[in-house]
Parts: C-alpha cells; structure tokens; sequence
C-alpha cells in the first residue's frame, strides 16, 4: 500500500501528519517529512551527514524526497556526493528514473528537501551550481531550487530548456479544486550564454509577512539580480508554503528520452535576512529579427503568417507606443502586422511582445522576391527606431515545376552566390551547372574552429511525410555509423523558414565528417525510403549522376565571404533536378582533406558497422548434425575518397582468424573489398574478444579498428547458452540494460519490468508512411524447430506471418530463412494498434497461459529501447526478446530488433 503524501494540498491546507505515517516502508526510504533544521542551515558537500544517502551510502544533509505519484522519489543510485571535490550531483537518464513535477505529470526523481521554519520571519534559500558546461539544452530539462509543500504546490527557480531557449525560469505551480494553476509568467530569462558560466548562485527571497517569494541570480560571483516578476501568495496558500515546517531542497529533471544530464550542486542553504539586487541603472532595450522571410502562393487564401517576438533584454520597462508599428516599401501592401495584445505595450525587463506578420501575394503578382520594412518605436534610449526587413517569395504553386528555384531562394535571403542556373524563373538548375559558377566539391567537412558546428535552415520544399525530412551527419566511408540531428515536419515541407525540431547545433570534435538526409516520403525502387548523402559514391539510386548535395561558398549581402560557412543545397530524386529539396548554411567548417577515404560495412547488418559478432559450439550435438552456428562473417572495407587506398596489413587478434584476403591491398576510389573473417573459438568456453585492424593509407584513420565478439559455447542448449545480457551486452555491444542491479530476469512469469524494459502489450507505426522493419538476432531454444514472427491486430487472434526462422537454425547468431536469406522483413500495419506473437507466444501477456491465478502473469516477451554503445536511445527501435512457455524464463529463445514501432500509448 502506498503511503499518503504527509502533506497535501486539497484546498491549499495543510493535513495533519498521520502518527502511523513514519512507521512505514516508503516514509522510511524516502527520508523523514518531519526532520529538519534550525536556520542558518548549511550544505558545503565537503563531508557526509545525516539524512538521506547517496550512491555510495554518504549522507547527504537533506532528509526528505518529496513523494511522487510513482512511488520511486528516492533514487540513491542517481545521487552522488563527491566529498573530496564538496559536491552533489544529481544525474538523471532521460527516460522514466527522472520525470517531471509540473501539473499531472508528478513523477519527479529525487527531489532533496529539508524541513525549515518558514513562517516567522524573511528568509533566503540558495544554491551554487557549477559550470562550465552546465548541461541544460533540451526541452523538460531542468535543475534549481525548490521551495513547498508538495508536488502540486510548488515554486522553483531553475536552469531550464523550454519553447527553443536556455536560461533562467521562475515557475510555480498551484492545485485548487478546480484545476492546477500557474501565477508566474513561464518565461525562459535569458542570463548569457551558458558556456561562459562558471558558477551560478540561484536564490529563492520569501517574507512570511507579505507572502511574497523574489528569485534572484549571480554569475560568476558578480552581481545580484532579481528577475521581475514576484510570486504573491494568498490566503491558504501562504499558510501552505510558509509553514512552520516548510520544505526547501534542490532538484533536477529530465523528461525526454536524450542521453540524460548530470547537474553538479557545490553547495546549498537557508538563512534569515533580506536579499536585495546589486543596484543597477534601468532602461529597456529592444531586441527582435533584423529580417524575416516567406513564401507564400499567389492568388492563394491566408497568406503565410509568422509570429515574431519584440524582446525586452534591458532591466527597465521598454514602452512601445499606440502608433510604434508601421509598414513602409514598395511592396507593403502585401504585408500587415498585429499584436496579440493591442497597443500601447509596457514589456517588463525579459518579457515579449508577440507580432504576428503576415505576407499575401494577389494573384496575378510577379513571381519572385516582394520586400517591405517594418519600424517598431519605442523608448530604448539607443534604439528608438528598430527596423525589420521583410521579404516575401511569391510562388506558382506547391511542388513539382510550381516550386521557386534555388537561386530565388537565395536570392531571397540576399545571398549573392551564383548556382549555375541558366534561368532561375524556372525550377530546375542545369545540370551539370552552367558556367561560371560557385559550387565547390566538399565531399567531408571537418569543424573548422572551437565551438559547435551550426546548421541553419532556409528552405525545405519536398515530399509531404511524417517528417517530411530527416538530417544529421556520419562517419565519411560508414554510412552505417551516423547521428540524427533533426526532422522537420509535414506543415513545414514546402516552406522557407523551416523549423528545425532536434538539434541544430553539434559538436563532431576533430574527426571529418558528412551530411545526409533522409526523405521518408520518397522511396526507391526497392521500396527503401530514399537517403542522400554528401559523398557522391553512397548515392546508387542515381548511377548516372551521384551529386545529390551541392555546396557554394557563403556570403554576405555585400558579396564579402564568411570564413568557415557554406549553403548546401539538396536533390532527393534521380530525374529532373532542382536542388532545392532542403537549403540552409553550415557554419564552422572546412573541407576535409581529399585522398583516400576508409570505410567499414558490417555484413550482417547488425550490430554496427565497426563490430562483428561469432558464436561456435565446441561440441556439437550428434542428434542434430544439421545444427549451425556463426562462426564466420565478412566486413566490407570500402574506399569512398578521391584516391586509391593503399591497405598495409590486415591484422586479427584474439581466437579468430582473417580467411581472405591477407596482406596488403589496394582499393581504387568508389571500390571495396569484402574481409571474411572466422571465430575459432579457444580451449576454453565463454565470452571472448578480439579485434581486426586495417592499417592503411587513410589519413585520419590510419588503423581502422573493428570490433569482434564470439561466444564459444559448450554445445547446443542443455544450459550452455549465453544469456540475455551476455547477448545484447557483451557480444553485440548495446547498451540497453537487461537487468538492473538487484533484479531478477526470471520473475516466474509475471508482467513485471525489469532494467529498461517497457511494459506495452501493442504498439503503433512511430511513421505511418513507412512499414514496419524486424530482423531477427539470434535463436537459443530446441534445435529442430522452427521460429515464426508474427503480428496481428489488437482485438482479433488472427496473425499475419513475416518470416520464419530454419529449424537447423536454433542456436546461432543470425539466423536464416529457409530460402537462405537473412531472418527478418518488414509489414505494413493500419493506423490502429497491433501485437506480436512468436509462435504461440504473444506480446499482450493475458494471451498466455497464466502461472498464477488473478492475471497479471504470461509475460514470456518482453521489449527493450535500443540502445547504441554510449547508451543513446536509437529512435523508435526496440529489442525484442522472448521464452517458450515459461520453462526457464531466460528470454533468449529468440532476439529481434524492430524498428519504426512506438508504445500504444506513448
């Protein structure tokens, strides 16, 4: 039985605690409500003390985790004290061990708290939080202080990520009976760039008297400044917070499901008095766009609207008049402008005033560039006139030959490169490109200077999907091996000014790389969703004409260059090509030196491009001849780069061998050769590793390294298989936990999690204009049988067969259809939920014989988020793993990964 919450907030009142409550299993792990401190009140990390622990058992000084709704507030394992360095670091993994506490969700993770006498007089409660680099960069992340109740009744001051900003939030959250509601503006203060912080003091100012809470801040020990807006609270709710026995800690949170933050505390506490901010000269400032763009179809309904904030950055109030809007040029009839909230505005110090511009073209409009300029008055000392300039694309239409040509795309945001477009009227771009022109061949680029590479958006016009595009960058020669930076949505597929969803800043270090992009709305003649890529030699669907991205140097509207940028232009399709598909600009880069380039293709197709994965039977089972394990595979070594790759030695350690070819070898640009390399096994049975080294010519990657792992086993079944981890671990490298320390794979059948694992007994397309795509991994149940991999729709028992696994195949890596070919293939579900089945094993666990009365039990499959070796998620792929009957519950009978699936109900 879960426990109450020792206070609660059902009418902004305080219940009183319950006797009993302190006696029980939850209350004792998750600290003691009742334990707290008299003020001054301290936390220097640099020794442990009482309270709850950490990872390593050190106490912390907070008593307290506020519960949440699940019942898992109190983590240690995601708390470490560093006594030696006096810190506290709260780390959360961006799935379900850290939620979030804002209106329903509740499902926060380790919120430390102690309990305070708020009521009396005025108080201060800060915290340090050390930097460089302070991890806050994508939406639900969030790390602070926190001061109430509970967590329906809070107030927090928070380094945060949220609407596309970084910086500084003041939010609070209140229940009533008739809802949750919010008194602070939930604004993202800007506070400088988060690089250049060292230290941030945070502090939360409360007088019981007034019932006011102020939040101010310090960087790098300067001056303190009070954000403007204040939090009042009334009536219950002030009893509520500032209560004899008020709650103030710390906290950090992550609701997405990126790759996790570790937020670093140096210290922490409360004490009486009065902060007030360092004195300062106020005035407003405006900040805003100094251009915007658009396109929009003459003769068209509606026009093309986009909203634009007018921002306050100054500490004063900035004053924008009745009249402090006007339209002016030659084309400003095509263009108006509103706010939401009228004229005259007063914007407070970090607030916005939203405009809403909208570019028409009548019909009968010359095709081509309109432009206009907005002025926007106000009081800004410096600025008294800001001007925006407008500029708006009128096309023909919406895609095909109706698209704007990329030279009219540039031409729109005033870049004066020239493309190559015998008439840039039309959609299509000669191809080759006429001469003169700017196109330079970058076929890698490699960061150019110290900071992140930056990519910005000008235009997508193409296919409509979901997404309409897909874009991120990999290892020149291993398409294999590469990283998703952002989609851009259907509403966006025929735009300029496309909004990016994902990352459009990232860091490749010093190693080359190269763009791609994926187009989810096009596919290739196999029925492939079409991939182009900036090395020419990866874009087969096109024989006759590879270069599917095109760069140009980057200018400025004067003509001047700008050092370390370039605009790259896209084709997806393989006729008619216009190069416009997605424009934008790639800055801090350069090229890659040119010469041979190396490159790695995993054969089997998983688990990477640089790993290859064995398993050998030292006996084998004489009732079953015909059984096979893998014990050979092949690497394909390509050469992607301009000149011949010269291979010194190809080099093997650990029980495996290279079969062919030995020595050295030379590769021609575009060619490769297939390495086969086989697992021997050893005396000895269990895990083992290796390597396989090609020492080339490359010149960054002069020793090509490939994993190997093998798996050398006794015989077939009788319990000397691998088991789950040591599979998905050990020898295909994921790093999706199986079992968590503590837990048990086998819970005897019943419907439990255990490590990653998500419970959904079916699941929906993640794409719905892509199938669904399975392959099967491995096979460890009885020899002779066959395995086949089903799926049938939710409410009906009548399943659909993709493929089935040999029988001779039963325990092996990778096994194979009778056809020979490789386990796995794809299905097209509706747009309804669908299940999975294994032979008359299904994934909805009420399907399956029960091992107890009362449900709840059957649970033979069970599906993991995959993971790549450095613990990142891969979007909407799942590792499913499964046990026959309940025998042994060691769920390796049979491994797939699937991808393109999503819970129902996520």
């Amino acid at each position: 039985m879960r426990c109450p919450h020792p206070r609660t907030a059902a009418n902004a009142a305080i219940a009183p605690r319950p006797l009993i409550e302190p006696l029980e299993n939850r209350r004792l792990l998750a600290g003691d409500p009742t334990a707290g401190f008299p003020l001054p009140f301290v936390l220097d990390f640099n020794r442990s003390k009482q309270g709850l622990t950490d990872r390593d058992g050190s106490g912390t000084g907070f008593t307290w985790a506020q519960p949440n709704k699940n019942g898992d507030e109190y983590q240690p394992r995601l708390i470490d004290l560093k006594i030696g360095a006096g810190i506290l670091r709260l780390y959360t993994t961006g799935n379900a061990d850290a939620g979030s506490n804002f209106d329903n969700d509740n499902t926060l993770v380790n919120p430390l708290t102690t309990t305070f006498a708020a009521s009396s007089r005025p108080w201060v409660m800060s915290a340090r939080v050390n930097g460089p680099p302070l991890q806050i960069n994508e939406a639900s992340e969030q790390g602070g202080i926190l001061f109430g109740p509970d967590q329906d009744n809070y107030v927090k001051l928070v380094l945060s990520a949220s609407g596309g900003k970084v910086g500084l939030q003041f939010v609070d959250e209140q229940k009533f009976k008739s809802g949750v509601r919010h008194y602070l503006p939930q604004t993202v203060y800007n506070i400088g760039s988060f690089s250049d912080i060292q230290t941030i003091d945070l502090y939360l100012a409360g007088d019981p008297t007034t019932g006011y809470v102020r939040a101010l801040y310090r960087v790098n020990s300067g001056d303190v400044k009070q954000l403007p807006a204040t939090l009042i609270l009334k009536g219950d709710k002030r009893s509520a917070f500032f209560s004899p026995s008020a709650y103030g800690g710390v906290m950090a949170q992550h609701k997405n499901n990126g790759a996790g933050i570790d937020f670093t505390f140096d210290q922490f506490g409360i004490k009486r008095g009065v902060l007030a901010p360092t004195p300062v000269t106020t005035r407003g400032q405006i900040t805003t766009a100094s251009r915007r763009t658009f396109n929009d179809v003459r003769g068209g309904s509606g026009g093309q609207t986009i909203g634009v904030a007018v921002r306050n950055e100054g500490d004063g109030v900035l004053n924008v008049p009745a009249n402090g809007l006007t339209l002016s040029g030659p084309d400003a009839s095509m263009f108006t402008v509103s706010t939401t909230d009228g004229l005259p505005q007063a914007i407070q110090p970090g607030q916005s005033m939203s405009l809403k511009l909208t570019f028409t073209a009548p019909a009968g409009t010359a095709l081509g560039v309109k432009t206009a300029t907005l002025a926007i008055e106000s009081d800004d000392p410096k600025t008294p006139v800001k001007n925006v300039a407008l500029r708006g694309l009128a096309t023909a239409g919406t895609g095909g030959e109706l698209e704007p040509s990329l030279q009219r795309v540039l031409d729109l945001y005033q870049i004066p490169v020239n493309v190559g477009d015998s008439n840039p009227d039309d959609v299509f771009l000669n191809d080759p490109p006429t001469t003169p022109n700017d196109e330079v061949l970058l076929q890698q680029l490699r960061k150019a200077g110290s900071g992140d590479v930056v990519i910005q958006l000008l235009d997508v016009f193409g296919v409509a999907s979901n997404p309409a595009l897909r874009f991120g960058y990999y290892e020149p020669g291993t398409p294999a091996k590469n990283t998703e930076l952002f989609t851009v949505s259907t509403a966006d597929a025929q735009s300029v000014n496309p909004v990016a969803q994902g990352a459009t800043a990232f860091d490749p270090g010093s190693a080359a790389f190269a763009l791609y992009t994926v187009w989810p709305g096009f596919k290739n003649s196999d029925s492939s969703v079409r991939v182009t890529y900036q090395e020419d030699a990866f874009n087969t669907f096109d024989p006759s004409d590879k270069r599917h991205i095109r760069f140009y140097p980057m200018k400025n509207p004067d003509g001047s260059a700008v050092a370390n940028a370039y605009v790259f232009a896209v084709e997806e399709i393989e006729a008619a090509k216009d190069n416009q598909d997605v424009v934008g600009v790639i800055y801090n880069v350069t090229s890659a030196a040119a010469g041979p380039e190396i490159g790695t293709e995993n054969l089997d197709g998983l688990p990477t491009a640089d790993r290859l994965a064995f398993n050998k039977f030292q006996t084998s089972d004489p009732l079953f001849p015909a059984t096979t394990a893998h014990t050979q595979a092949k690497m394909r070594i390509r050469n992607s780069g301009s000149s011949t790759l010269a291979i010194s030695s190809i080099g093997v350690t650990g029980p495996f061998s290279v079969l062919s070819p030995t020595g050295a070898q030379t590769v021609g640009a575009g060619k490769f050769i297939d390495v086969l390399v086989q697992f021997n096994g050893s005396s000895t049975t269990g895990l083992k590793s290796g390597a396989l080294t090609i020492n080339s010519n490359d010149a960054d990657e002069p020793a090509k390294v490939i994993a190997l792992a093998g798996y050398h086993q006794r015989k077939p079944e009788g319990g000397f298989e691998p088991s789950l981890p040591q599979v998905g671990n050990t020898l295909f490298g994921f790093g999706t936990t199986f079992v968590s320390a503590g837990q048990n794979l086998n819970t005897g059948g019943k419907r439990q999690a255990v490590g990653d694992e998500v419970l959904s007994s079916y699941w929906r397309r993640a794409n719905t204009s892509l199938p669904v795509s399975v392959r099967q991994l491995t096979s460890f149940h009885t020899q002779g049988e066959v395995a086949a991999f089903k799926w049938h729709n939710k409410g009906s028992n009548a399943t659909n067969t993709v493929f089935t696994a040999t029988g001779a195949e039963a325990q092996t890596l990778f096994p194979t259809t009778s056809s020979g070919a490789a386990a796995g293939g794809n299905f097209t579900p509706g747009n309804t939920a669908f299940g999975f089945a294994v032979d008359q094993e299904w994934s909805d666990s009420s399907k399956n014989p029960q091992e107890q009365p009362g449900g709840n039990y059957g649970h033979h499959i069970r599906f993991y988020p995959l993971r790549d070796a450095n613990g990142a998620l891969v979007a909407n792929a799942y590792i499913m793993v499964m046990d026959y009957q309940g025998v042994n519950y060691d769920y390796n009978d049979n491994m797939y990964v699937i991808s393109n699936i999503r819970p129902e109900n996520s």
